[in-house]
């Protein structure tokens, strides 16, 4: 309960000094946890210097313990090229660590990967997969993805009522390229 205490206040940037002491305290024994929740405050300089040097370091051990989210941000870093050379093919196999545990923004992220080719040749068939996978747990940017690739036949036969289905799921939950898309094709 403590560490869920700590996390929120450091999502939440009303972390204090004595939050984050307590939260390195739990990090260097070694909780995932906490090391990934140090890596945020670290990130977000919230009652620490922001440090996105030191945010890798935290979430690169609590990464290497199988920690998902830990992993994920891991991806974002290399894809983003923050505090570390922009790396496509090292953001890619960070993704897939933690899209294989079910983390759903890793899952999208890791469909974009494959849809342009940041994980080799171009794989609609990969891509796909991993979008329906985050979409199913309600990722609203890949079911605007599998949407717009059942409209423009992109992997998959074209169908209209597929494709309205999925943007219909990520309009309901308010992604606005969804809606527009979703009110055109209700025009057509």
């Amino acid at each position: 309960m403590l560490l869920r205490g700590l996390a929120l206040a450091v999502f939440l940037g009303s972390a204090h000094a004595d939050d984050v002491g307590r939260l390195r305290v739990l990090a260097d024994e070694g909780d995932a946890r906490a090391q990934y929740d140090l890596g945020l405050a670290y990130q977000q300089g919230t009652a620490v210097r922001r440090d996105l040097v030191e945010a890798r370091r935290w979430w690169r051990k609590a990464a290497d313990q199988g920690y998902g989210p830990a992993q994920f941000n891991m991806g974002i870093l290399y894809a983003r090229g923050d505090g570390v050379s922009p790396d496509m093919r090292e953001a890619t196999q960070w993704f897939r660590r933690a899209a294989d545990q079910g983390h759903a923004p890793a899952q999208y992220y890791l469909g974009m990967s494959f849809a342009v080719g940041d994980a080799g040749p171009r794989n609609m068939d990969e891509a796909l997969s991993w979008w329906r996978k985050a979409a199913m747990q309600g990722h609203s940017e890949a079911q605007h993805n599998l949407g717009l690739a059942y409209l423009r036949g992109d992997g998959v036969p074209k169908d209209r009522e597929e494709s309205a289905k999925w943007l219909g799921m990520a309009a309901q939950q308010g992604y606005a390229p969804a809606a527009r898309l979703l009110k055109e094709l209700d025009k057509l």
